[in-house]
């Protein structure tokens, strides 16, 4: 993916390993390092997301949003503005799949008329993102006094 690559994908090529040590990390995803400084720091863990994800998976939630325009100054991919959020994906139900650092897997059906495609990667359309987020938003219910 664009701007990210693994460590053995790094040694592959001929890179020592002091030097893949040298590259930048990318915070909550092992095993990758940044190649190239991406505009937007969110397409950064969006792209080690897309590498590190099990196969089939489909990119929703937060990081699907972001791809389909939404600003950093409404969605910055953190959970309090500093602590960033798992990117997260769609995979079958049924599948093998299982979870790591800075991933959060939805076990989920999700039909192909749902999808679309950000280099050659499978992301929910942008409706299908914005029931996913609503869905799966976190509440924190506030208690309201009863009336009497």
């Amino acid at each position: 993916m664009d701007g990210v690559l693994t460590v053995d994908e790094l040694r592959a090529s001929g890179m020592t390993r002091p030097v893949v040590d040298l590259l930048p990390r990318i915070d909550g995803l092992v095993g990758l390092r940044q190649t190239k400084r991406l505009d937007d720091s969110r397409l950064t863990r969006i792209h080690a997301a897309l590498v590190a994800a099990p196969s089939g998976a489909i990119l929703s939630g937060w990081a699907a949003a972001v791809l389909h325009g939404i600003p950093s100054d409404f969605l910055d991919g953190t959970s309090d503005g500093t602590q960033p959020r798992p990117v997260e994906f769609i995979v079958p139900p049924d599948g093998g799949a299982y979870e790591r650092d800075g991933l959060r897997l939805r076990w989920a059906p999700c039909r192909i008329e749902d999808l679309v495609r950000y280099h050659g990667q499978p992301v929910t359309n942008g409706m299908r993102t914005a029931a996913d987020l609503t869905r799966w938003r976190s509440t924190r219910r506030k208690h309201w006094p009863r009336s009497t």
